[in-house]
């Protein structure tokens, strides 16, 4: 009898201990990704569109990594339009190596949805296929996952899920919106910021563009000593960067500007004044004010001891 009650036990503990792993799982797989039925491309030359979304289930995410590929030998993956994205800060931008389209990015507010837009992906068919394969992965190599906008920035897992989504056959049916981006990049503000961990007279350039339709592809700064040279000089020379970027202020000309251009190729400029207030990037920088104070106290010090010097002859 006591034999049986032992084994009893054993199962019980069994049967608990199996269903406190499956709800943590379960919990640890809130989030999930889907795609939106593919439409035709208005205007295009037999391009498809699909979104990418995102659901929280409940959660307040602030920062997502996704992982997933296609049939590259059925579909080209002709662009990856990020304007209409919930995630605001790229650590990542979409990119595609190894056949992997992989991405990271944040929403420093966090966000708390059903239906957030990710990016839209634009393809076009090699074959005569009418069905696009698409697999969110999730292993060591290729995770996806989210981290949530709590203190302890917890990470949840996303299950890998095979998407099987059947192109429109029916030319007339349902088109995607527009997707020829004419506009330009939203107007946007440089900062300059002095800090402890750069050398002295080194300091961040922070600027952060947004593009409402196809995205910002890249940003690229150069330094000029008039702002028309920005638009006017086809010599002057550009260079690609990602926020922050690092320039010596001693060494800089008068003004710097930042490209931002969007995949349309559609540019906006923003100009920062490096030399309007000077004292002001200096007084900042503990570097420099340690040194000059260190100089201050240095001829202050030779002036007094001259000083006591000469009364002594005196």
């Amino acid at each position: 009898m006591k034999i049986v009650n032992c084994k009893l036990k054993i199962q019980l503990l069994v049967s608990i201990s199996l269903l406190l792993v499956s709800i943590s799982v379960l919990s640890a797989n809130a989030a999930e990704l889907n795609f939106s039925s593919p439409k035709i491309v208005e205007d295009s030359n037999n391009l498809y569109a699909t979104t990418l979304n995102l659901n929280t289930q409940g959660d307040n995410i602030n920062t997502l990594e996704v992982s997933c590929n296609f049939p590259t030998e059925k579909f080209d993956l002709k662009n990856i339009l990020t304007g209409d994205s919930l995630l605001n800060f790229w650590i990542q931008k979409p990119e595609i190596k190894n056949d992997v389209l992989h991405l990271i990015g944040t929403i420093p507010a966090g966000y708390l949805g059903n239906n957030g837009q990710i990016l839209t992906l634009v393809f076009q068919p090699k074959t005569t296929s009418t069905v696009l394969d698409v697999e969110i992965l999730n292993n060591e190599n290729n995770p996806s996952r989210v981290f949530l906008n709590d203190p302890l920035a917890t990470e949840k897992i996303i299950q890998s899920k095979n998407y099987s989504l059947n192109l429109p056959t029916n030319t007339n049916s349902e088109p995607a919106a527009n997707l020829i981006d004419v506009k330009n990049p939203e107007p946007f503000d440089i900062a300059i910021s002095p800090s402890m961990s750069l050398p002295i007279n080194n300091v961040f350039v922070i600027f952060n563009a947004n593009d409402a339709d196809s995205g910002i592809d890249h940003y690229e700064m150069a330094q000029a000593g008039a702002t028309n040279d920005f638009y006017n000089d086809p010599d002057l020379h550009w260079q690609k960067v990602e926020s922050p970027a690092v320039i010596n202020i001693a060494q800089a000309k008068q003004f710097l500007a930042i490209k931002a251009i969007d995949k349309s190729n559609n540019i906006t400029i923003s100009v920062a004044d490096l030399k309007s207030s000077p004292v002001e990037l200096i007084g900042r920088n503990p570097f420099t004010v340690g040194i000059v104070l260190f100089i201050i106290t240095l001829v202050l010090s030779s002036s007094y001891y001259y000083w006591r010097v000469r009364r002594k002859n005196k």
